[in-house]
């Protein structure tokens, strides 16, 4: 770990001139432990840079009344602390075709204890996912929208080189959705997001030799320009129909 903070903060100075830094457990689920290692872990992770906040990415089914009051208590030391949780979908059938291993209940448990310990929660949703079409997308968006989170990060499904995913779609069963018609969902689902709720990702990467699929999308930056402009032209705007049942 500390040849990995040490490598950032190096690179973040450079590049930026940052001096305080938000330390990111990201990949895998970082809750996933004892609440003594767990503690362990955070607490190095803390001590090696000027830290002004802590974000913890997780499962619903990694998320217990311990663990949340052990990140709350990190607030009180005057963190910045968010919990970022994935849902990906509020369908069951969907969450069992894609082998997420909870159910949207177990999400709604979880997202309830960490509200309850006082934690900033993100919540990750995945468009364009195996069985799902825009009716679908939007059903999850309300699900999420009903929590008014603090968070969303939203992803462009990715299919993966050597997974199943990749096999289906090989057979022509499953496909990953353009940029331009991700740019729709996406423009759909913040208008029925809470207008207070952070949208703090819009598409995911994936290293060029793991991708499948999909080969051709615009760079972050470009598809960000492309929102910000076709939301300009329509007149669409986050929160919108929030609340309004469409």
């Amino acid at each position: 770990m500390r040849e990995q903070v040490e490598r950032a903060v190096s690179f973040l100075r450079r590049r930026y001139g940052a001096e305080e830094f938000i330390l990111y457990f990201q990949a895998f689920s970082n809750t996933n432990a004892p609440v003594a290692e767990l503690a362990r872990v955070y607490d190095e992770g803390l001590s090696l840079a000027r830290f002004r906040g802590l974000s913890v990415a997780t499962r619903p089914d990694c998320v217990d009344a311990g663990k949340a009051r052990l990140l709350a208590s990190y607030s009180g030391r005057g963190l910045d602390v968010w919990v970022e949780m994935g849902l990906q979908s509020c369908h069951d059938s969907t969450l069992a075709r894609i082998s997420r291993g909870h159910t949207s209940g177990d999400f709604l448990r979880a997202y309830g204890i960490l509200k309850e310990a006082g934690l900033k929660v993100a919540v990750h949703l995945i468009f364009g996912l195996p069985g799902e079409g825009y009716g679908e997308m939007m059903e999850t968006v309300a699900f999420v929208s009903r929590l008014d989170p603090d968070g969303v990060k939203i992803h462009n499904l990715h299919i993966t080189r050597g997974t199943v995913l990749e096999r289906e779609m090989r057979m022509g069963e499953v496909t990953a959705p353009s940029p331009e018609r991700h740019l729709s969902y996406v423009i759909a689902a913040l208008e029925r997001l809470p207008p207070r709720t952070v949208v703090m990702r819009l598409t995911c990467d994936t290293p060029k030799a793991m991708l499948a699929s999909p080969r051709r999308f615009w760079p972050k930056a470009a598809f960000a320009d492309r929102l910000e402009a076709l939301m300009r032209a329509q007149g669409a705007r986050q929160g919108r129909l929030y609340g309004a049942g469409a």
